[in-house]
């Protein structure tokens, strides 16, 4: 590839992206100081996904409402970290938060894999600095967005994008391609981040 097939493709997903992030789908974003660093908790729906600072920390789960107050079950893996369970077996543990009635604050318990949640821990925790906490719950299990007249962009749950068919043009003519985007969280400014994982020319 050129390099200015490079820039194109380049081009392209940044419109792409452009249009994904105007449209919300990363419906309700917090901020929490933790003891791990900064976390960022994004809700769609009652799916979270998000990121903390320490290890370059992810987290992925379910957002619960329960007579105890709001509760966030999910997976949670660090750079570094065997990844043995959860979604693809491709997270390194467990863990449960429980927010405070206001949803300022939380405690949580979280393990590693190989435990199956027997030795939970209790030494995560935080508190809001930014964004507002949701409990109103429209569950999703993927979302869509027009990609062109035939076809739709796929987002997973964890925000990885697939796009089964899109225009380039470059220099050589017109081509139909597929293209995979890693989600890879949420940078210091709050803005979201994508990978091109791959992609390729549709037969």
């Amino acid at each position: 590839m050129t390099y200015f097939q490079s820039k194109f493709i380049n081009l392209i997903l940044f419109f792409f992206l452009a249009f994904f992030t105007t449209t919300g789908l990363a419906a309700n974003t917090t901020k929490w100081s933790t003891n791990w660093g900064e976390m960022v908790i994004i809700q769609e729906g009652s799916e979270v996904t998000g990121t903390y600072e320490l290890d370059g920390g992810k987290h992925y789960g379910t957002m619960q409402s329960t007579s105890a107050g709001l509760i966030y079950k999910g997976w949670w893996r660090e750079e570094g970290n065997k990844k043995e369970c959860g979604n693809n077996s491709d997270w390194s543990g467990t863990f449960t938060i429980t927010f405070d009635r206001d949803y300022k604050t939380y405690t949580s318990t979280w393990g590693y894999c190989e435990y199956n949640g027997d030795e939970p821990r209790d030494d995560w925790s935080g508190s809001l600095t930014e964004g507002t906490l949701t409990s109103d719950f429209t569950d999703t299990s993927a979302t869509t967005i027009g990609c062109s007249s035939s076809s739709t962009a796929s987002v997973a749950l964890n925000l990885d994008i697939k796009i089964p068919s899109a225009t380039y043009e470059s220099l050589g003519g017109t081509s139909n391609i597929w293209v995979e985007l890693e989600y890879k969280g949420v940078d210091s400014d709050g803005d979201y981040i994508w990978k091109l994982k791959n992609y390729g020319v549709n037969q």
